[in-house]
């Protein structure tokens, strides 16, 4: 299974500088790639991106799995990708992560999202998420997550 991973920390300013680093998506790409999924990653901060770039970006992507590390002033663009994602792939799953991801009742509101994986723990709990997706299981035996059950409504471990 191929997922994309797309960090949402500080997209470039003007200057073209940023000013703060992320360091929760390192992170889990070391974790995933003990998994032997294929993966892809996109960040504001390594990349340079602006917004208009990020969203052009998604919509060229053709993954499986999406999974979105933001802070929370990061709310809108994940907001923005979610849709694009969801138009694009109606069945991906969209997993949020990062500071964001504590909001899980407004994003399962408000955005397409998936999962929310609401402990500080995501770069382990992103294995079980991917192994659960393989098996066709569901995601009730992993800790520290929200998801959206097959009627919409959030379900939170």
């Amino acid at each position: 299974m191929h997922i994309q991973l797309i960090g949402v920390v500080e997209p470039k300013s003007e200057d073209g500088k940023v000013y703060r680093f992320p360091y929760g998506l390192p992170t889990v790409i070391r974790h995933l790639e003990g998994t032997g999924h294929t993966f892809s990653v996109v960040d504001t901060h390594l990349h340079k991106k602006s917004r208009s770039e990020i969203l052009a970006f998604l919509e060229t992507c053709d993954a499986k799995v999406y999974g979105i590390s933001a802070w929370s002033e990061g709310y809108k663009i994940a907001k923005d990708m979610s849709a694009i994602l969801r138009r694009r792939h109606p069945d991906a799953v969209i997993i949020v992560g990062g500071i964001l991801s504590r909001s899980d009742e407004t994003l399962f509101t408000h955005t397409e999202v998936d999962v929310a994986v609401t402990s500080a723990d995501g770069h382990l709990i992103l294995p079980e998420l991917l192994s659960a997706l393989d098996a066709g299981q569901d995601f009730s035996q992993i800790r520290g997550i929200s998801w959206r059950n097959a009627d919409g409504k959030r379900v939170s471990e």
